[in-house]
């Protein structure tokens, strides 16, 4: 892994830790869709967020 790759790997994870720690539930990492990819999909009880 470069080192550019790991320091973005390291990113989302602390983005995950925070997203977590303000009480969303991590769906989804890293889904590839045509066009890109998205990084988390997190939801609380009533919404769907996507980083």
């Amino acid at each position: 892994m470069t080192n550019t790759r790991a320091k973005g790997a390291r990113a989302e994870t602390l983005a995950r830790d925070y997203i977590i720690s303000l009480g969303y539930k991590i769906i989804e990492r890293n889904y590839t869709i045509r066009g890109g990819e998205i990084d988390i999909i997190a939801s609380d009880s009533n919404t769907i967020v996507f980083f």
